[in-house]
């Protein structure tokens, strides 16, 4: 299930982005976090956001590839630039890559191919329920089934049926 409910709190997310932005200063614009992130002089951290900017061009809706690549340089930079974490964010990077054999067999069941990471398949049923809306099959107001597995009002309807 998606925790984020709806567009309710993905709202709530940019205003908090927003006003942080606002309170770090002109330093911390979308375009100067990049920026800096992209020319990064440590080359561990710049591996690690050039690792998550290559697997965030990898999601199809727009939207999700954005906030993934935005929130994700945004924490990163603040990991890296203000000196209250960064000493304990190396540490953690190092302890994540000493024991990497043993996270890496934590992670094999979790790992999916991009194609079936949730956003891009959310993304095909809605391109599904278009579809079917288009050639008359299913009324213009509806979702295709597909797409209506994405829709947490959807889901907890089912599941209170079955309860």
């Amino acid at each position: 299930m998606d925790i984020m409910g709806g567009e309710k709190q993905k709202k709530l997310i940019q205003c908090a982005v927003y006003l942080l932005r606002k309170k770090l200063g002109s330093c911390a614009t979308a375009k100067n976090i990049h920026n800096d992130m992209g020319n990064c002089g440590n080359p561990a951290i710049k591996r690690v956001n050039d690792t998550i900017q290559k697997y965030a061009q990898l999601i199809e809706p727009k939207y999700q590839r954005n906030m993934t690549s935005e929130l994700s340089e945004l924490g990163l930079w603040i990991l890296y630039k203000d000196t209250a974490y960064r000493d304990v964010f190396f540490c953690i990077l190092a302890d994540l890559m000493i024991h990497s054999d043993e996270l890496l067999a934590e992670l094999k069941p979790y790992i999916k191919k991009p194609h079936e990471w949730y956003p891009n398949v959310w993304w095909r049923s809605r391109k599904r329920s278009k579809d079917l809306k288009d050639s008359g099959k299913i009324p213009p107001y509806a979702k295709s089934h597909e797409e209506s597995i994405f829709t947490p009002t959807e889901q907890n309807k089912r599941l209170n049926r079955i309860k």
